[in-house]
């Protein structure tokens, strides 16, 4: 009995673990790890986790609090490293706007101290210790207030000359990006075989304390097909990029017919209809 007991006790703890190792996330949330942590790009929230071992000391209770404190300060610390990490686009991360500019730097270490606990575990075996999760809500007004203004950035596009004759208002527009080496930033772009910018936009919108962005991420395996994953019909158009476009592979280029179409129908589309990128594993 006392073995099954044990047994019992082990799986209950394994099952705690594996629950609080496990970022909050639907189904189709875009989440891809960054850093030490991770990052679901459908919320704008980023995660990290810390641990630390408790003291051995007669006051178990005491020894636990200042162990999840440690821990805390440490999730918080790779939080930052992570926060750094995140592209802004194609070209740059926000550590390269940090180091181009030092108060951005002291924003984001005073950004982490607004991080939520979502989860504390603790382990018992095989040593005492504790882990804490925190996470950042790029979505938070609060929160945007102090993030760099350069990751916010309202649409941007290229019409074309083309007269356009009863064309029906698309909402939202579909990029299929599924198959293609890409990686997620906060403000992405399609493109032109030409290399010109038809369409750009940020996923945290154009301002600080924004409702909502342009861009939205979605994510479904490579080997399901994305169509049910979006509204069929003329009122939704979806693009199937040809490749990716720079250091950080987060624009997309698009075929000459695509293009064209494109432009024909952002010179229509309703101003807060959003774009929602398809990624996939």
């Amino acid at each position: 009995m006392k073995y099954l007991l044990a047994i019992l006790t082990l799986l209950g703890l394994v099952a705690v673990a594996w629950a609080g190792a496990k970022e909050p996330g639907e189904k189709n949330d875009y989440v891809r790890h960054i850093g030490t942590g991770s990052m679901n790009w459908t919320e704008g929230r980023v995660y990290s986790a810390g641990s630390s071992r408790m003291q051995a000391m007669e006051d178990r209770t005491k020894a636990a609090r200042m162990a999840e404190r440690d821990a805390l300060l440490k999730s918080r610390e790779k939080l930052l490293e992570n926060l750094r990490q995140i592209c802004v686009d194609s070209s740059t991360t926000i550590e390269d706007l940090s180091r181009q500019n030092p108060e951005i730097s002291r924003q984001l270490q005073t950004l982490v101290h607004h991080s939520q606990v979502w989860d504390t575990v603790y382990y018992h075996h095989p040593r005492d210790e504790v882990e804490v999760h925190v996470f950042l809500d790029l979505m938070d007004r609060d929160v945007q207030r102090m993030l760099p203004e350069r990751v916010f950035a309202s649409p941007e596009w290229r019409k074309s000359g083309r007269v356009i004759a009863e064309l029906r208002a698309y909402c939202p527009v579909y990029v299929d990006a599924t198959g293609l080496e890409a990686g997620p930033a906060l403000i992405p772009a399609l493109l032109d075989r030409d290399g010109n910018i038809l369409y750009r936009a940020s996923v945290l919108g154009e301002e600080a304390g924004a409702d909502r962005g342009y861009v939205r991420y979605m994510h479904v395996d490579n080997d399901r097909d994305p169509a049910g994953l979006h509204e069929s019909g003329p009122d939704s158009f979806r693009i199937k990029p040809e490749g990716t476009y720079g250091r950080h592979d987060s624009d997309f280029v698009i075929s000459w017919k695509d293009s064209l179409e494109f432009q024909e129908i952002i010179a229509v589309m309703p101003e807060e209809c959003p774009v929602v990128i398809i990624m996939g594993d």
